[in-house]
C-alpha cells in the first residue's frame, strides 16, 4: 500500500480526474490516450478508476504539456471539471 498524505493525495486525485477529463473533452478514445501519455493500455485503466498507478514517471507531465498545452501545475493544482 502506497500512503501519501493528505494534500499530496488531493493533488494526485486532482491530476487522475483531469487527465480523464481532457480524454473526454477531447473525445480521445482509452488507446488514444494511453498513446499520446505514453503508457499501456493497462495504467490508463487504473488512471480511469483513479487508482494511483505505480508507474508514471514525471515524463508524463512532458507529454500533457506537448500535447495539450497545459502545464504541470495546471494538470495538478486546478480542477478542470468544476
Amino acid at each position: 500500500i502506497i500512503m501519501f498524505d493528505i494534500s499530496v493525495e488531493k493533488e494526485l486525485n486532482t491530476f487522475l480526474k483531469n487527465l480523464v477529463w481532457l480524454k473526454n473533452y477531447h473525445n480521445l478514445s482509452n488507446e488514444k490516450m494511453a498513446e499520446i501519455l505514453e503508457i499501456s493500455i493497462e495504467i490508463w485503466d487504473e488512471v480511469e478508476i483513479e487508482k494511483i498507478p505505480t508507474s508514471l514517471t514525471v515524463d508524463i507531465f512532458y507529454r500533457i504539456k506537448d500535447y495539450f498545452d497545459i502545464s504541470p501545475t495546471d494538470i495538478i493544482y486546478k480542477s478542470f471539471t468544476e
